[in-house]
């Protein structure tokens, strides 16, 4: 069973790829399951006497506990490149990949960047704030704060980076380009910055994360940040059968390479 929060968010059925890929050849069957109640979606995991879960690093702490508590093996996606835990788990280094989009937009001739993230913390949203305040403290940046804009969405949508960058520009603090939570959240920023009379990357740039497939055929093409979400299923689906087979073999983790994918979202200023 692969565990998620928004079936919609490509990021997720790209790793379910990857997964589907893997256990199919293995002989296993496979089941995505969106859950917002989690006590529910372990209760029907349990019914389901499913061998093993990959589970989104969305859910955090609790939902670990639940599935070690019924005995389900699991293993982790999307966890931060810090976590210490001795979890199977699939890293990827958001900080350091925010970092690198955050240096290109400078070399970009970008002094003002802001940030659209989703309120609800997890721990990508932690990296890519951090890296942010790390940036702003290399760059003599005072009150980041007020460029990070944590969009109302319950979860990673469209309409949450319309809402996020209209925020952003109502706040007046002179922002020339903007990071978003994910792709989807960037278009949805495209679309606030037009309904504001701005065009992007002409009075605006604004880059994604994730390099949903989608995004190369945006209006304009969208600068971006690769992970290998098909990738980072198949290695999941690898493990969590690892697990299953062997349970009392060590815990191993594997960190995803991100790349920074530059397309026409991004415009050069001039001093």
């Amino acid at each position: 069973v692969f565990l998620i929060p928004e079936i919609s968010n490509p990021y997720y059925t790209e790793t379910y790829r990857g997964i589907h890929s893997v256990a199919e050849k293995q002989g296993y069957a496979t089941l995505i399951y969106e859950a917002t109640d989690l006590d529910a979606a372990v209760r029907q995991m349990l019914m389901r006497d499913a061998d093993g879960v990959v589970i989104d690093a969305f859910y955090g702490k609790r939902s670990k506990e639940a599935l070690a508590r019924e005995g389900i093996p699991f293993v982790q996606t999307n966890a931060p490149a810090t976590l210490t835990s001795d979890e199977s788990s699939i890293r990827v280094d958001v900080y350091g990949a925010t970092l690198e989009l955050l240096r290109y937009l400078r070399s970009m001739g970008h002094q003002s960047i802001g940030i659209i993230d989703t309120y609800i913390r997890n721990g990508a949203i932690d990296e890519r704030e951090r890296a942010f305040r790390a940036y702003g403290a290399e760059e003599g940046i005072s009150d980041p704060k007020r460029f990070i804009v944590r969009s109302v969405e319950p979860q990673e949508k469209y309409s949450g980076g319309y809402t996020g960058m209209r925020e952003l520009i109502r706040r007046r603090v002179g922002v020339t380009a903007t990071i978003c939570h994910n792709d989807l959240v960037a278009v949805g920023a495209i679309a606030g910055a037009r309904s504001l009379g701005l065009e992007v990357p002409r009075d605006l740039s604004i880059a994604g994360f994730d390099n949903a497939r989608f995004s190369q055929y945006t209006t304009p093409p969208l600068t971006t940040v690769n992970i290998p979400t098909v990738k980072q299923g198949e290695i999941a689906a690898k493990m969590l059968i690892d697990l299953i087979d062997a349970p009392s073999e060590p815990r191993y983790s594997v960190q995803l390479q991100t790349e920074l994918i530059v397309r026409e979202s991004i415009a050069r200023l001039e001093n």
